[in-house]
This record gives structure tokens, C-alpha cells and sequence, in this order.
């Protein structure tokens, strides 16, 4: 009796515990990765650009080619603070992770869009 439990449990499949992700867990990434597409043709044109080249032109050209991330930016950024609020399943290492860096990204595109 004992060897025809052993046997059942032999050929039982291990099964491995599913990694379930919180529904909003793609928010993050994207969010992450318009605000690099924003953000960072500021920064490289602020450091790459002479002082006499940096014009409202150059600008302009910057955001026109980054206008289709910048318009949803609001939104990602909104939906991930929801998800951090009302999920708390989301709020993993890597959500805060991406959010951080995103945040940092917003920041030095703001800094060299002042400076």
C-alpha cells in the first residue's frame, strides 16, 4: 500500500506556483519608458547643443518629435499612483523601481528645459 502511494506521487507533475501579476502591473514600464522618450531629447540637447544652437526652433523640433509619449504621460502617471493606492499588489520592488526612475528621468528633463 505504502509503494502505490509513492508511485502516485512519482508520477504527479510538479507544478509551479504561478507568479500572478496585479492587473496594472504594465503601467509602470510604459510609464517608465514615454517619460525616457520625453524627457531625455531635452537633457542630450541641453548638454550637446552650443549655447548659440539652443534656440526655441531646436525646442520645438524636440517636442513636436516627442509629442505622441508626452500625451499620455498624465494619464501613466495617473494610473500609477491609482494602482499604488488601490492595488496593493502592485506595489512591488519593481513598480517602485520604475516609478522612481521614471520620476528622476521627469526631473533632469525638467532641469535642463529651466536651466
Amino acid at each position: 500500500m505504502v509503494e502505490e502511494l509513492d508511485e502516485a506521487n512519482r508520477a504527479a507533475p510538479l507544478t509551479l506556483k504561478s507568479t500572478r501579476q496585479a492587473p496594472g502591473d504594465w503601467l509602470f514600464p510604459s510609464f517608465f519608458l514615454c517619460m525616457a522618450v520625453a524627457a531625455l531629447p531635452l537633457i542630450g540637447m541641453h548638454w550637446t547643443a552650443p549655447e548659440g544652437m539652443a534656440t526655441w526652433r531646436a525646442f520645438a523640433d524636440a517636442l513636436v518629435f516627442a509629442l505622441p509619449v508626452i500625451v499620455p504621460l498624465p494619464f501613466l502617471f495617473l494610473g500609477c499612483l491609482g494602482m499604488l493606492a488601490l492595488q496593493p499588489a502592485s506595489r512591488t520592488p519593481a513598480a517602485l523601481g520604475f516609478l522612481g526612475v521614471a520620476m528622476l528621468i521627469g526631473l533632469a528633463g525638467m532641469h535642463a528645459l529651466f536651466a
